[in-house]
């Protein structure tokens, strides 16, 4: 889930974006049954979520096709 809080703009427009893909998941997605590449991936945003709610980091969703 997305909140947004109130926070100062000009230390978010500071700060470089970050770009990040999962090495080796087209191979394995590829080797594994759809339920658990969703297990998989739920598992992993989850836990990426309980890191950006500890330490209050402002986060942005994009999903890009290639």
């Amino acid at each position: 889930m997305c909140l947004l809080k109130r926070t100062n703009l000009s230390l978010i427009l500071n700060l470089p974006p970050t770009l990040h893909s999962i090495v080796g998941f087209t191979t394995m997605s590829k080797q594994v049954k759809p339920d658990q590449v969703m297990g998989y991936l739920n598992e992993l945003f989850t836990a990426f979520d309980e890191l950006v709610d500890t330490y209050e980091i402002y986060k942005v969703c994009v999903c890009v096709r290639v």
